[in-house]
């Protein structure tokens, strides 16, 4: 449904934007249905914004042919715990 969503919304001319923070995945199963995830996203997604540094260079090497020059990175500061 999602990507169904995201076809809709290109259709009407929209802009797919993706914020990356961290291109590392949480669960290493089901390799097929993140590479799927991962093309139909890359065929869709207009622009990447980054959230560090190390995020931006991270998603360079795991993707090289999506990484361009005009992809911004934002600050965002360090998660830290309350109280330390």
């Amino acid at each position: 449904m999602f990507f169904g969503l995201l076809c809709f919304l290109k259709l009407r001319g929209a802009r797919i934007v993706r914020i990356v923070h961290d291109v590392d995945e949480l669960r290493r199963r089901r390799r097929l249905l993140r590479r799927i995830n991962r093309a139909l996203s890359a065929a869709l997604t207009d622009q990447y914004v980054f959230l560090s540094a190390s995020s931006r260079e991270a998603f360079a090497r795991m993707f090289p042919r999506l990484a361009r020059p005009d992809h911004p990175t934002l600050f965002h500061p360090h998660f830290r715990v309350a109280g330390h």
